[in-house]
């Protein structure tokens, strides 16, 4: 995998400039021996959505009620057809409560989620994911509750399944990851618990064309 899969995202580059580059490698693991496949295209971009149903929502152990965003981006660029994980920089915006209009931010902070799949994936198959954070963690900064979260193995609480989009096979992800946070505020001064819970539908498009591509996980 290239370094420029790894800078994908917005603005990383100007962060990384003022830094030195280091990247945490994929540790190794037998949940991780297979594969994302774009058939036919070498050059995608794939695009996550929330919309409807599939939407992710974010909570912290001890907190009540759960926070979702309006607004969110998440790509990847891929350079061939066959990848061993997905690297998304996500960003966020017009997040609150569910139970309240009043906003705040979610910030990244050029936080990437990797995600990879297992060798014989199938629906069923937990999937190992992580959390890489180079410059600072990603924050929730709810008025009453802020928490950072830090890089991160996920070992568990992921899963792919196949579903056709544009007459192309896509993927949805669905998520209950659960994710070690440092808080403060009425959460507590504390390391805690927290969890990212929802689906997340991911799509392929030629990156020359813009036509509608496949996407799946073997």
């Amino acid at each position: 995998m290239s370094i420029k899969r790894k800078l994908v995202g917005l603005g990383f580059l100007v962060a990384l400039a003022a830094i030195p580059l280091v990247i945490v490698a994929a540790s190794s693991s037998a949940n991780k021996g297979g594969h994302f496949v774009s058939t036919g295209t070498p050059l995608a971009k794939l695009v996550g959505t929330e919309t409807g149903t599939h939407v992710l929502e974010w909570t912290i152990d001890g907190f009540a009620g759960g926070m979702v965003c309006d607004e969110s981006n998440w790509e990847d660029l891929l350079e061939k057809e066959t990848e061993t994980e997905l690297i998304f920089f996500p960003t966020y915006a017009k997040c609150h409560t569910t139970g309240s209009t009043d906003l705040f931010e979610i910030k990244m902070n050029g936080c990437a989620f990797w995600f990879f799949v297992a060798a014989g994936t199938n629906e069923q198959t937990e999937q190992t994911s992580k959390l890489d954070c180079i410059n600072k963690p990603a924050e929730i900064l709810h008025p009453k509750c802020k928490a950072k979260i830090p890089s991160q193995e996920i070992p568990t609480g992921l899963t792919y399944t196949t579903i056709v989009a544009n007459n192309k096979h896509a993927l949805t992800l669905d998520f209950k990851l659960r994710l070690t946070m440092e808080t403060e505020g009425e959460c507590g001064v504390a390391k805690k618990q927290g969890w990212l819970e929802g689906s997340l539908t991911v799509e392929a498009f030629d990156r020359i064309s813009g036509a509608a591509a496949n996407i799946t996980a073997t």
